[in-house]
């Protein structure tokens, strides 16, 4: 599904086991499509639980 268009992709995210991925189902049903703006709330909410992920150190 790597190069098929948006419409095409929403189909398979509905069985995903990643809750990330399963959202932007759940937005699609909901008639929110992928637009600038969930692009850029979904970088904003990853960013956000990006450091509990991947914790860095310093040494």
């Amino acid at each position: 599904i790597k190069n098929r268009v948006f419409s095409d992709k929403c189909k398979h995210y509905e069985d995903s086991i990643f809750p990330e991925t399963k959202n932007i189902f759940e937005l699609s049903k909901n008639g929110n499509y992928w637009n600038v703006e969930i692009i850029e709330q979904r970088g904003k909410d990853i960013a956000r639980k990006a450091p509990s992920i991947w914790p860095l150190s310093f040494c």
